[in-house]
């Protein structure tokens, strides 16, 4: 090891974010800010008692997780942005998504929010906001799989292109290959 890095030590409280860390923080902040209007809208409008309890608990983990990024830039001094607001929704629109979409909505949002928070997770160096990402991949996980369950016990997922279709396609096609 290089004598000059051989006695570096790194401290929390001083390793500044990286360019990295800041692009991430600020997608999650922005990302969770957005899905709280959605989800608020979704809860008045949704009739199926599970669907919207699901969107509640994805409300909750929205609304923590945008805290926990106010948390981390209030350590290091740096702005909060704006991010959406309750300006930013109108809670009195009529109906404008089926329960089934909304639930739909929910497992989508729960993909891009693994793979988005896992890649974050990979690339951040400060301990705080790995264990932040950490948590994010987890309540996604979590999320997800309740999301995927729910779609597959209420007979609402679609598979687009079941395994038996597969294979005939396969067939069709190498006859006109």
């Amino acid at each position: 090891m290089n004598e000059a890095h051989k006695n570096t030590t790194h401290q929390i409280e001083t390793t500044e974010l990286t360019a990295a860390e800041l692009g991430h923080l600020f997608t999650t902040y922005i990302t969770n800010t957005m899905a709280k209007c959605g989800l608020t809208y979704f809860i008045q409008t949704t009739n199926d008692t599970d669907i919207k309890s699901m969107t509640e608990t994805s409300l909750t983990a929205a609304s923590d997780m945008v805290d926990k990024v106010k948390d981390i830039y209030q350590k290091v001094n740096h702005p909060i942005p704006q991010g959406f607001t309750d300006e930013d929704v109108n809670l009195k629109a009529a109906k404008l998504f089926s329960d089934t979409f909304v639930l739909n909505y929910l497992r989508f949002n729960q993909q891009y929010a693994l793979f988005t928070y896992s890649t974050a997770l990979m690339q951040s160096t400060r301990a705080d906001v790995r264990t932040f990402f950490s948590y994010c991949v987890d309540i996604s996980r979590e999320l997800y799989n309740k999301t995927q369950d729910m779609l597959l016990s209420k007979g609402l997922f679609l598979d687009l292109l079941p395994y038996r279709y597969q294979s005939r396609l396969v067939m069709c096609i190498s006859k006109v290959i």
